[in-house]
């Protein structure tokens, strides 16, 4: 009887073990097919070797490639420790990468940044893992959109608002998203940064347009779209006057143009459903 028993208990234990297993596969399963969705044209690599402070990498055939879609978030804002968090935070990221099998780029952009790298989506472990999803989810990198499948930078978008949510990585510093009338915005400039307000109106020339988010162009903050990109944007907003009195929130690189300035070249770079 105590035998019987004993191998009844063994027989549930391999039962459960067995389940937890297929489990384990299924979900694997799951989130490699969901990152295959977004490796549209991925090509093998045999190794990456990263350059940490750029997300720029190299294969062993010199290939050179850069990580779009995202950019490390790190800048003078932060303090020493948290740049610090964020680097090494990176770093680990990346060597675990280094270290992964079947690694695979797909493209981002059709052409290549000013530096000739192609802009990908890094894969690993057969599409079980995707860098850049890693690192906004982890905090360490924001989403700056690119190019690509909308399913796919949506996946992104959703990533950070859970590390947002989690406070993770530089989502534990207050005020990291800038508001339009931040008295104290040249601490930022020349950096990438979020940025929402009160959209006041929209204007236009003959090369570009402007979204005013205060009353004085030259001195409060300002959005520009140049006209040779607006074409996608119409895609998505149809008019871009519509959005003139909403709160929204945009992302690119600050500048000082007389006042803080962010021109946008992407309409993923403007939110209007914030929170």
């Amino acid at each position: 009887m105590y035998l019987k028993s004993m191998l009844n208990k063994v027989a549930l234990y391999l039962v459960c073990a067995i389940i937890v297993l297929l489990l384990a596969s299924a979900m694997d399963s799951s989130i490699a097919a969901e990152n295959y969705s977004c490796s549209a044209e991925a090509t093998r690599i045999p190794t990456a070797d990263f350059e940490p402070k750029s997300l720029a990498f190299r294969d062993a055939r010199q290939m050179r490639y850069v990580a779009g879609n995202i950019v490390i978030a790190g800048n003078g804002y932060f303090s020493a420790t948290i740049r610090k968090q964020i680097a090494e935070g990176v770093a680990k990221t990346l060597n675990d990468y280094s270290g992964f099998a079947d690694l695979s780029v797909s493209p981002v952009s059709g052409s290549p940044d000013r530096y000739g790298r192609e802009r990908v989506n890094l894969f690993g472990e057969a599409n079980q893992h995707w860098m850049q999803l890693d690192l906004v989810e982890a905090g360490l990198a924001l989403v700056y959109p690119e190019d690509g499948a909308p399913k796919c930078l949506e996946r992104l978008f959703e990533a950070e608002r859970t590390a947002r949510k989690n406070k993770a990585g530089v989502w534990q510093v207050p005020g990291l998203i800038m508001h339009s009338n931040d008295a104290d915005w040249q601490k930022r400039a020349q950096s990438f940064q979020m940025v929402e307000g009160t959209l006041l109106s929209i204007g236009k020339t003959s090369s570009r347009y402007y979204l005013n988010f205060g009353d004085n162009w030259s001195e409060d903050f300002t959005v520009i779209v140049a006209k040779r990109n607006i074409k996608r944007f119409k895609m998505k907003y149809d008019d871009l006057k519509r959005l003139a009195g909403k709160k929204i929130r945009v992302r690119g690189w600050l500048i000082q143009d007389r006042g803080p300035l962010i021109e946008l070249f992407h309409p993923g770079q403007i939110e209007i459903d914030i929170q």
